[in-house]
């Protein structure tokens, strides 16, 4: 196996990956049954608490899961594939935060248009 150094676009790739993953297990309702399964069987604990409540501890542990795949499966078209679709997914996400705000903010100068009209 070749060792090939990790680029800067790898490591913001891997970061995006990292955090959309974190947020999908948190927040993903289709994860959901899983970590809450997880957590009542599989005893990850530290200090009383359970890896998988701790967003930190999560995403520090996803996030050397993700630099392996992002590292070590670039000729694996299936996994890049999928890897691409989680973080074109989480990037979205963000887009469509963006925008929302920018409609939110038209709505409420429309609204206050309408009240001084009124």
């Amino acid at each position: 196996m070749v060792n090939m150094p990790i680029t800067v676009f790898d490591i913001i790739f891997a970061v995006i990956l990292t955090e959309a993953i974190v947020n999908l297990i948190f927040y993903g309702g289709i994860l959901q049954p899983l970590r809450e399964w997880i957590i009542r069987h599989i005893p990850l604990r530290v200090r009383g608490e359970h890896l998988l409540d701790c967003s930190i501890c999560t995403s520090f542990w996803v996030g050397i899961l993700c630099v392996i795949l992002v590292k070590y499966t670039t000729g694996n078209i299936i996994m890049q594939v999928f890897l691409w679709g989680v973080v074109i997914h989480r990037l979205s996400n963000y887009l469509h935060l963006g925008y929302s705000l920018i409609r939110d903010q038209q709505l409420d100068i429309r609204v206050k248009r309408r009240k001084r009209n009124v």
